[in-house]
């Protein structure tokens, strides 16, 4: 986290475990979750009764100051940041008895002749701030209504790691393809054995596929215009089939450097039951070790259980022509779909 000189100690507090996982990767100290502790007791348990030298109140509401005020050491610090739309009702004994000063700041104020914003583009500018790791999503111009809706929506998990499922053509469509498709699958490759690996160097259908306008307009929003179709991929889930293990894609594709984003495209509809895709969101800002995979599984090599978070997994249940996007350090996985006196369920 980059922190003025002489500030030794940080503590955020957060609602969302994306927040708290962004939080973390840039280097807070500690990182409170409101929701399951009480930040009071928190700061006093750390400080020794003491509280924190400075205090940033950056979200609003009567009970927040009172926050604020109460975990902000005798004669320290609170900055105010908060929009605070209305007046409120607060405990003006707080400040009072710990004597502590309280300063207002506005974000879209001015230093002297220069605007905040000119002074917030200069340091990123310079690389004095770093502030790639703040952004979650790019989106084109006209996409600017979904971009505000994701950005108000933080429940929405903006630091996931994946986008979508978002649709490529419509279930009725993409089923007319799967005969053409199951046809390809059928037919040897010209350059190699592996009937589901790279088919777009050979068929037209297959490549139009993976350059679909709409998943090609979604890369580029993310990563620029300069793009590369190096790999294709088919799963084919058949029933007692071996399960593919949680990995990140990027430990099996020893690319320099590592920037892959993968489109995971639904040919038949993908549900729990026949073992759709499932994600732990936020699982890409970190590095999983890989270990030898257990005889059950379709890879060699799996995540390492002990640093993946499989409490918050989503499963991606999609409609035949939606699609995901997500990167090369995205936790994933596929479980097998299970036999039952020889019905697949």
């Amino acid at each position: 986290m980059q922190l003025p000189r002489g500030i030794k100690e940080t503590l955020i507090t957060v609602k969302y475990e994306q927040q708290a996982e962004l939080a973390k990767a840039l280097g807070a100290d500690h990182v409170v979750n409101i929701n399951n502790t009480d930040v009071r007791e928190y700061v006093k348990d750390v400080t020794n009764g003491i509280g924190f030298d400075a205090v940033v109140e950056t979200v609003g509401g009567a009970e927040n100051f009172d926050t604020a005020m109460t975990i902000v050491r005798k004669q320290g610090a609170v900055v105010l940041v908060a929009g605070y739309y209305k007046p409120l009702e607060v405990n003006l004994s707080t400040i009072v008895w710990s004597e502590a000063t309280i300063t207002g700041s506005n974000c879209y104020g001015y230093s002297g002749m220069e605007t905040d914003f000119e002074a917030a583009i200069e340091l990123i500018d310079s690389g004095k701030v770093d502030a790639t790791k703040l952004v979650t999503h790019s989106y084109p111009f006209e996409e600017i209504a979904e971009a505000f809706r994701v950005s108000a929506d933080k429940s929405s998990g903006a630091v996931k790691g994946y986008l979508g499922p978002y649709k490529l053509c419509s279930p009725e469509k993409m089923l007319t393809m799967h005969s053409e498709i199951e046809k390809v699958l059928e037919t040897a490759p010209p350059d190699h054995n592996h009937l589901e690996h790279n088919r777009h160097l050979d068929s037209v259908l297959i490549n139009n596929l993976a350059t679909h306008p709409a998943i090609i307009k979604r890369m580029a929003s993310l990563y620029g215009p300069d793009l590369l179709l190096w790999r294709t991929n088919f799963f084919i889930k058949e029933p007692g089939a071996k399960e593919i293990p949680w990995h990140q894609d990027f430990n099996y594709w020893p690319l320099e450097p590592p920037i892959i984003i993968s489109a995971w495209i639904a040919v038949d509809s993908a549900t729990l039951e026949n073992s759709c895709l499932q994600i732990v969101p936020g699982s890409h800002r970190k590095v999983v070790p890989h270990v030898k995979a257990t005889s059950d599984m379709a890879f060699n090599q799996m995540g390492d259980l002990g640093f993946i978070d499989t409490s918050t997994i989503v499963s991606l249940e999609m409609q035949p022509g939606e699609f995901v996007l997500f990167n090369e350090r995205t936790c994933i996985t596929q479980k097998q779909i299970a036999l039952i006196n020889g019905v697949s369920v």
